[in-house]
């Protein structure tokens, strides 16, 4: 044989068919991978009727397929985000005080048009602040497994998800056989939306008119719990 038989079933079971009617004997992986090339972490622990195995020591996730829910994420309270907070709780105060000196006299006029200013500085960088507040690093996620039928812009993910979209989330480059992705200037592979391919984008518009029984094309979610030197 090409392969040692050492954990054969367990190597087969493995592999990813090509079409749904393949045989369960047939070698033929999706991904074109050799059986010779798997190292299964699990063990057929016995076989049953009908072509069935069983399995033991096999790691199974489960799939919220309900809906989307928020993902709690955690952000460190920085230097950076305290003040961009202080200024914006603080700023509707500090108007109110401005439009006190201003009315209190010439005295107090030069007071009142420094703290005027200071607002107006900080109403028109709201946007910069709330981006600081929000924003930047994730240090943890909750973990999540989100499944939906059908296809989705990652935007629109993110933003069922997270309630923004700030291009924390991208495509897996290997997730499935429709994943689709490309290399950087530095050879790794980057994920790209397997739609912009036309085959699959035709896949996923035929999808959509499935009766059943018909192929129905799936998305599948993970929002994993990180370290401080990565992204969602």
């Amino acid at each position: 044989m090409a392969n040692d038989n050492d954990e054969l079933i367990e190597r087969l079971i493995c592999t990813l068919p090509n079409r749904t009617d393949q045989p369960w004997y047939s070698f033929e992986d999706a991904y074109g991978a050799s059986t010779w090339d798997i190292y299964p972490s699990c063990q057929i622990a016995g076989v049953a009727d009908e072509d069935t195995v069983i399995i033991d020591g096999a790691h199974a996730a489960s799939v919220c397929w309900r809906g989307f829910s928020p993902v709690y994420a955690l952000r460190r309270m920085t230097i950076k985000r305290r003040i961009a907070r202080f200024c914006l709780h603080s700023v509707t105060f500090i108007f109110i005080i401005a439009m006190a000196l201003l009315g209190m006299g010439p005295g107090m006029l030069p007071f009142g048009i420094i703290l005027l200013v200071y607002c107006l500085i900080i109403g028109f960088s709201a946007p910069y602040l709330l981006k600081v507040m929000y924003c930047g690093k994730v240090w943890y996620t909750q973990p999540w497994f989100f499944g939906f039928e059908g296809y989705l812009d990652i935007d629109t993910i993110e933003y069922q998800i997270f309630g923004v979209s700030l291009k924390r989330l991208s495509w897996s480059p290997f997730g499935s056989p429709l994943s689709r992705h490309h290399k950087d200037e530095h050879g790794e592979c980057i994920g790209d939306d397997p739609c912009t391919d036309p085959s699959v984008r035709a896949l996923v518009n035929q999808a959509k008119y499935a009766k059943p029984g018909d192929q129905r094309v799936s998305s599948l979610q993970p929002t994993i719990r990180i370290g401080a030197a990565r992204k969602v």
